[in-house]
């Protein structure tokens, strides 16, 4: 196994620690009543909040992850100099409407 697969394993291991964090103490009825855990889980923010650019933002991790020899430097630079800061924006929007103290 290269170096690389055990920084991926961990990411997975990770990711599936803070999901147990999450619905911790939960059960299906109140999983399912938490909005926030919900939204997560389902995808509904994605549907519920369409004027974020979700699909532009999957497309370049795809591009990334999957095509990473077909990556071009100026299409990252601007995408994390003017598109990444743009859309960060827009998801603290959509982050206050959940959560008013962010």
């Amino acid at each position: 196994m290269r170096r690389d697969d055990a920084v991926y394993l961990r990411h997975i291991l990770d990711a599936a620690s803070l999901i147990g964090t999450y619905t911790a103490g939960l059960d299906e009825v109140a999983f399912a009543a938490n909005s926030l855990v919900w939204m997560v889980w389902c995808g509904s923010l994605r549907s519920r909040r369409p004027e974020v650019p979700w699909h532009v933002a999957a497309a370049m991790r795809d591009k990334l992850i999957h095509d990473y020899m077909g990556v071009e430097p100026a299409i990252v630079w601007q995408t994390a100099t003017v598109s990444l800061p743009d859309f960060a924006d827009q998801i603290r929007a959509v982050l206050r409407t959940i959560d008013p103290h962010q």
